[in-house]
């Protein structure tokens, strides 16, 4: 069953809108200025307080709204991180994590920054760049452990890209532990989907189908239905495992229960499917589902995504007997590698 298709506006047309709709706003705040009347809203309690205190308008305005800018950014990093744009997940997420911090909200300093930590792992920033600012996260982390444990995790699938697996396996180990004392279920489910990606980058398949399976397994015994990228992820595991009829059931199921919206694992699970086809003959069908997937993972910032992409769209190249264009997406992916700093 295929999925319907979304509609999304361009970027031109967001700033084109952004800038109309506050053009209008700020016409509109101007007359009832002034013509001395009021409104509803943060406008209408800066123009009481204006008028009350003399203080000017625009300053009581920004102030009023200094908290709501916060949420803004807040939600504005986790919504930009889900639809894999990493580069504006971090600009978000890191003026997100400055007023958190400003407030000393342990709680939304530990979500700010795991959407922080997460942006660094898997979007264009370098690991060079990426494994310092972890760090530095790090050692402001004492006395938030889930802040912590997240910072943790990120930073052992930086290292396992840098191609240092024991230290890898090291910190995600300490995170396990983190989140298994403070009974965070959730946060163990997603510590599985990045130590999966971990063992995968390592070449141990086994391990990682492991991993993916306990995360499916906690994430039932929660009742929670976002399954999907899990499924995806396992599939991956079980074609490098050469369980061709599992990863087909585990890509169909990732299929199924994604939304349009989930580009991660719209991306993996047609990449895993399209191995399989391959794998089976029907070079046709898995040819579609690989170029489906590049094209998919072409329009997000996420280098190590776009990367595996070309190397499943390589692979199925290579049993069709494309061996030039095989070797030209697998020479473009082996750059996006290298912009990432990744060995191996």
């Amino acid at each position: 069953m295929s999925s319907p298709s979304v509609d999304h506006h361009t970027r031109f047309e967001d700033v084109q809108a952004l800038l109309t709709g506050t053009l209008f706003i700020s016409l509109a705040v101007t007359l009832f200025n002034r013509a001395g009347l009021l409104t509803g809203g943060t406008a209408g309690l800066a123009f009481l307080l204006h008028y009350a205190t003399g203080i000017g308008f625009g300053k009581l305005f920004f102030l009023i709204n200094l908290p709501f800018y916060w949420i803004a950014w807040r939600r504005m990093g986790r919504a930009e991180l889900f639809r894999c744009s990493y580069a504006a997940a971090c600009a978000a997420s890191e003026r997100a994590l400055h007023y958190a911090l400003r407030l000393e909200d342990r709680q939304d300093i530990a979500r700010s920054a795991d959407v922080l930590v997460t942006a660094l792992l898997w979007g264009p920033e370098p690991i060079e760049t990426a494994i310092p600012r972890c760090e530095q996260l790090l050692a402001h982390a004492h006395g938030n452990d889930p802040l912590r444990g997240n910072v943790l995790v990120a930073l052992g699938g930086l290292r396992a890209l840098g191609g240092d697996f024991d230290e890898a396996r090291r910190l995600m180990n300490q995170a396990e532990a983190i989140y298994s004392d403070l009974g965070l279920p959730m946060h163990l489910a997603g510590l599985t989907e990045i130590a999966g990606q971990v063992e995968l980058i390592a070449g141990d398949a086994a391990a990682a189908e492991a991993q993916l399976r306990t995360g499916l397994e906690l994430l039932d015994q929660t009742s929670h239905a976002h399954t999907a990228l899990n499924n995806a992820w396992l599939a991956m595991a079980l074609v490098a495992r050469g369980r061709l009829d599992e990863a087909r059931e585990r890509a169909e199921v990732a299929r199924d229960t994604a939304s349009p919206a989930q580009l991660l694992t719209q991306v993996y699970w047609r990449s895993a499917l399209a191995r399989v086809e391959a794998a089976e003959g029907n070079l046709e069908v898995a040819l579609e589902l690989a170029r489906d997937a590049v094209e998919r993972a072409a329009a997000t910032d996420g280098l190590a995504m776009r990367a595996e992409s070309l190397l499943d769209l390589g692979a199925v190249l290579t049993a069709a007997g494309e061996t030039e264009e095989a070797a030209r997406v697998d020479r473009e992916a082996a750059e996006l590698y290298a912009l990432k700093g990744r060995v191996g």
